[in-house]
């Protein structure tokens, strides 16, 4: 963004511009230690009853082939007081690699969920499904912290774990 004019670039070109600036990687797999434990995690997360909401139910249910969710956003805000905020697709559920800001050429959302933050730090959420649930960490919540919002006939209540 800071050496073209342009803010958004997916495909074939942004490969082309990530070699140019030196930042192409070529597609690198899992260190052998890293996919031991890896294997070794989903082999124990699959054979139990994690709690909800830890990060051994989510690999449980996706290793199930249970959970589809195909955005993650993300909001953070710096010393200085400047927020900034990203979403990327993933790809799930046969949608085209190199798609680019689909969420936005809907003519009606069904499903929704957000994250909010303003300047002093304070975050909110919101979501048309009966519940969503979102980390957040700050100087006081140094480690990811869970809270779920949940959506009862359009009155929302929120729920967090410290």
């Amino acid at each position: 963004m800071e050496n073209t004019p342009h803010i958004m670039i997916a495909g074939e070109g942004a490969v082309k511009l990530a070699k140019v600036f030196g930042l192409y990687i070529e597609k690198v797999d899992l260190h052998p230690d890293a996919r031991a434990e890896w294997e070794k995690r989903l082999k124990a997360s699959v054979s139990v009853s994690p709690e909800a909401g830890s990060i051994d139910f989510w690999l449980k249910t996706a290793a199930e082939g249970h959970y589809n969710q195909d955005t993650i956003g993300c909001v953070a805000i710096d010393d200085d007081k400047n927020i900034v905020a990203g979403c990327s697709t993933s790809g799930y559920a046969f949608k085209l690699v190199g798609r680019v800001g689909d969420s936005r050429a809907r003519r009606r959302i069904e499903n929704i969920s957000f994250v909010t933050l303003d300047e002093e730090g304070c975050f909110g959420a919101g979501t048309t499904r009966e519940s969503f649930e979102f980390a957040v960490m700050t100087e006081t919540l140094p480690n990811p912290s869970l809270f779920r919002v949940r959506n009862e006939k359009g009155c929302l209540s929120f729920e967090g774990s410290t």
